[in-house]
C-alpha cells in the first residue's frame, strides 16, 4: 500500500488489491523518534484504469508513542 494523502481524520492510499467498504486494517508509521499507529476503516475504493485501487480510509483510533533517543 502506498499513502497518497494524509490528514488528521484519514488518508487516501493506493493498492494493487481492492478492499470492501467497511473493511478494517492497521496503519503504522515511524518518523525519527515518533511511532504512530491507527486502526482504519475503508470508506471508498475506486479502480484506477486497471492499474490498482485508490482507497479513502478514516482513522478509527490512533496512538502516538515516542522512543527515547540515546
Amino acid at each position: 500500500v502506498q499513502i497518497l494523502n494524509f490528514s488528521l481524520s484519514g488518508m487516501r492510499c493506493w493498492s494493487t488489491r481492492a478492499m470492501k467498504i467497511g473493511e478494517r486494517g492497521n496503519v503504522k508509521m515511524e518518523i525519527g523518534p515518533v511511532k504512530w499507529s491507527s486502526r482504519v476503516k475503508v470508506v471508498t475504493c475506486t479502480a484506477q484504469d486497471g492499474e490498482g485501487y485508490a482507497m479513502g480510509c478514516e482513522f478509527a483510533a490512533n496512538e502516538v508513542a515516542r522512543r527515547s533517543v540515546a
